[in-house]
This record gives structure tokens, C-alpha cells and sequence, in this order.
């Protein structure tokens, strides 16, 4: 008989600013290990976060990444539009 432990953030969305790269890169890897659907932000580095995804995404997680100035009304819209599916966990970190 086996047992697996679900996920803990299983069924919600995270949305981590500067996640192209250091501190930013791990937390969105980190979330998506615990079950997270991941929006990886970038402001400029789009090298940089689409090989965040694409780690995320080779580990069996869903991500997507979403660069601009959040700031932007539209841009906004568009990051709640991805995470509308579960509650958003905002890790602000430095870029």
C-alpha cells in the first residue's frame, strides 16, 4: 500500500516578482516543488525567467512568465487573469 502526501500549496497560484533570477529564481522553483502554479516575474531578463519556466516546467509544475512594470494596469490585469484559479502568494523580492 502506498501513501502519498499531497502537496501543500496544491491548487494555488504564486505570483513572485524578479523570479528571473537569484533569491527570485528559488522562491518560484520552491513554490512550484510545494504544488504552486508559478508566474514568474521579469522586468527585463526574459532569458532568464523563460529558463525559470522551463526548469519549473521539467519538474512536472505549471509556470508562466509575465514581464513589465506592475505598475501597469494591464499588466495587472493580465498576472490576475493567470492566478485567478487560486490565491496568489506575492513573494516581493529584489531583482
Amino acid at each position: 500500500m502506498s501513501t502519498t502526501t499531497p502537496l501543500p500549496l496544491a491548487g494555488k497560484s504564486a505570483l513572485v516578482t524578479g523570479a528571473a533570477r537569484s533569491i527570485g529564481a528559488e522562491s518560484a522553483l520552491t513554490l512550484a516543488r510545494r504544488g504552486a502554479k508559478v508566474v514568474v516575474h521579469y522586468r527585463s531578463r526574459d532569458t532568464e525567467a523563460n529558463q525559470t519556466v522551463d526548469a519549473i516546467r521539467e519538474m512536472g509544475a505549471e509556470a508562466v512568465a509575465i514581464g513589465g512594470d506592475l505598475t501597469n494596469r494591464r499588466l495587472r490585469g493580465e498576472v490576475e487573469s493567470c492566478t485567478a484559479a487560486g490565491a496568489v502568494i506575492a513573494a516581493q523580492t529584489s531583482s
